[in-house]
């Protein structure tokens, strides 16, 4: 029994990530998309079952704005066997990942802008660690993306290698979120929802930001130092305070799963910083 027990410990530390499926409703993929100096911001979300030709999938949205009130069906995807396949709303079934390569594995994929398969070679594997999680990499012969165990493609969900099949659009995967909380954030950024105006905006906010936008349990403040002992108070379109507090560190968690679904104002009491807008869903 005791050897029995060593033995689940042991496969549980060597596979935290694939505990849980990869096509997941509370997950959310936020991908800049950038355009001759225009940027713009993609969310990703799944929700929602469907079977095409008697297989079954999950369905793929996406929007353009923070808080998600135009929302469009993107596509479908499903899983096995540690592969996800991706299957555009027009066209055949392809494979988008496969997180069981070993090192020198070549490996054929099909993304958003790739229909026709782009083989990859891995050149190395090796482990990061994103937010407490440590997870496992894949680097290509590629030298602008690499995979994330549970996450994906750096370049976003379903943008493998898409600079193989496009040349005057970019993609970068900005953010993860896993039940509304910040897992992953690309290097040297600071803001998951960005836009060629919302860039602007950071600026004169002194860069504090809510983050999941929309919501559902909780909520993150990130701020600067300069807030630290500050107060602020959550209020709803009609000016009604639903919530007090005061910022104690550069990121406040704050719990919303009681709060109905609507539009709420997050207000400080350093006049500097602007009142800050989200949905809860």
């Amino acid at each position: 029994m005791k050897r029995l027990f060593i033995f689940f410990v042991i496969v549980k530390i060597a596979f935290p990530v694939f505990g849980q499926n990869f096509l997941s409703e509370d997950k959310q993929w936020n991908v800049r998309n950038y355009f001759w100096g225009d940027i713009k911001t993609e969310i990703y979300w799944l929700k929602g079952d469907t079977a095409i030709d008697k297989t079954s999938y999950k369905k793929l949205w996406y929007s353009m704005d923070s808080l998600i009130e135009n929302k469009y069906l993107q596509g479908f995807l499903r899983e096995q066997d540690q592969k996800v396949f991706y299957r555009p709303l027009v066209g055949n079934e392809g494979l988008l990942y496969d997180f069981s390569l070993e090192v020198g594995d070549t490996v054929e994929i099909i993304s958003l802008w790739c229909s026709d398969p782009t083989e990859k070679i891995v050149e190395s594997i090796d482990t990061e660690t994103y937010f407490g999680a440590e997870r496992v990499r894949w680097h290509f012969n590629s030298d602008y993306e690499f995979w994330i165990e549970g996450i994906g493609s750096q370049s976003g969900l379903i943008h493998s290698f898409y600079a193989d099949c496009v040349f005057d659009i970019g993609y970068d995967l900005l953010c993860y979120y896993e039940n509304d909380e910040l897992m992953y954030m690309r290097e040297n950024e600071d803001e998951c929802f960005q836009t060629s105006v919302g860039i602007k905006e950071i600026v004169k906010t002194k860069a504090i930001y809510v983050f999941p936008n929309p919501a559902y349990n909780r909520i993150n403040i990130h701020s600067g130092g300069d807030l630290i002992g500050k107060s602020f108070q959550i209020v709803n379109i009609n000016g009604v305070v639903l919530e007090k507090g005061v910022i104690k560190r550069k990121q406040t968690i704050i719990k919303v799963s009681n709060f109905p679904v609507g539009v709420y104002f997050i207000q400080f009491e350093d006049q500097e910083y602007y009142p800050l807008k989200f949905l809860i869903y």
